[in-house]
């Protein structure tokens, strides 16, 4: 569980979101660059967003805090619908999606 209470597995949260290696000139890599988590990655993007549109208050611990609730919770419905799709299901959103149309 994350700390904003949303059920999130692992691989998701910790998958690197630009992950890259330099080579040499001989095509070996040399240098591994790790990058960001998609998490951190996420909530750095849902940070911006809070900034961009004055939505902060002046507590930022808080609003850190909301930033990785975003992140955790589009993890969390990334994960439903890549599992949905690898069984032939649609996802809740899909679903009601349809249904508006």
């Amino acid at each position: 569980m994350s700390d904003s209470g949303v059920v999130i597995k692992e691989e998701n949260s910790c998958a690197l979101a630009f992950p890259y290696e330099e080579r040499d000139g001989d095509g070996l890599p040399y240098y591994d660059h790790k990058g960001l988590t998609k998490r951190e990655y996420f909530a750095a993007m849902a940070m911006q967003g809070l900034v961009q549109n004055d939505v902060l208050s002046s507590d930022y611990q808080s609003a850190a805090r909301e930033a990785v609730c975003w992140a955790d919770l589009l993890i969390d419905e990334l994960s439903k619908r890549t599992a949905d799709s690898n069984t032939g299901g649609e996802s809740e959103l899909e679903l009601n999606s349809k249904d508006e149309k």
